[in-house]
C-alpha cells in the first residue's frame, strides 16, 4: 500500500504531504459555536510549508438541503451562554459606528440575536433551510443566498463559518463586493 498522497499545496506548490490527525477536548464551548465537547481534525499537512488541508470537504449540496441542521449532536441545552470570544469584535463595531450588520452563516442565530439585543440592526444570511426556517421567526430579513441580498451593510460578520467553505476567499470577495458600504468591514 502506497503512502503517496496525490495533491498539490495551494500555498507553496509542493506535492509532498502526510496525514495529519488532531483531537482536542474543549472545556467550555460558547453557545452557538458548538458541535460537542470534542474537536477532531483529520487532513493533510504539507511537508514543505506545514499548511493543513481538511480531508473532509464540506458538501454544499448537503448544506443547502438542510442535512447539517438536522444533525442532533449539538447538545445546546447543556451549555452556558458565553460571548467572551466576541468582545473585541463588538468593541470594533462600536468604534466604527456600525449600525447595520449582516451575519453570514448565522446557524441558529445566537450571536446575531446577541447583537440585536445590543441595539444593532441585524439581518442574517444562512443557506441551510433548517436554520433558515428557525431564523425567520427571529429576524425580519433572512437570506439563503448572497444573490438575494438587496441592501448594503456597515459590516458583515462570520463566526465559525470559513472552515465550512471550500473556497473562503471567493465567498468573502463576493459578499464584500455585493453588500458592504464603502468603508464597511468584514
Amino acid at each position: 500500500m502506497s503512502n503517496h498522497i496525490n495533491k498539490t499545496c495551494k500555498f507553496c506548490g509542493s506535492n509532498q504531504f502526510k496525514i495529519f490527525r488532531f483531537s482536542s477536548n474543549i472545556k467550555k464551548i460558547p453557545l452557538g459555536l458548538t458541535r460537542g465537547s470534542k474537536a477532531n481534525f483529520e487532513g493533510y499537512q504539507c511537508n514543505s510549508c506545514n499548511s493543513l488541508e481538511n480531508k473532509n470537504k464540506f458538501e454544499t449540496k448537503k448544506y443547502t438541503e438542510g442535512y447539517y441542521s438536522n444533525i442532533v449532536n449539538y447538545e445546546r441545552d447543556k451549555l452556558e451562554p458565553s460571548y467572551d470570544y466576541t468582545g473585541s469584535l463588538i468593541e470594533k463595531l462600536k468604534k466604527k459606528g456600525v449600525k447595520k450588520i449582516l451575519d453570514f452563516g448565522s446557524g441558529d442565530g445566537m450571536f446575531a440575536l446577541y447583537l440585536k439585543k445590543l441595539g444593532y440592526a441585524v439581518d442574517v444570511l444562512e443557506p441551510d433551510p433548517g436554520y433558515t426556517k428557525f431564523l425567520q421567526n427571529k429576524f425580519s430579513k433572512v437570506y439563503q443566498d448572497v444573490s438575494q441580498v438587496d441592501k448594503y451593510y456597515d459590516a458583515v460578520i462570520s463566526i465559525g463559518v470559513l472552515e465550512h467553505l471550500n473556497e473562503p476567499i471567493d465567498h468573502i470577495k463576493e459578499i464584500c463586493n455585493k453588500v458592504l458600504v464603502s468603508g464597511g468591514f468584514y
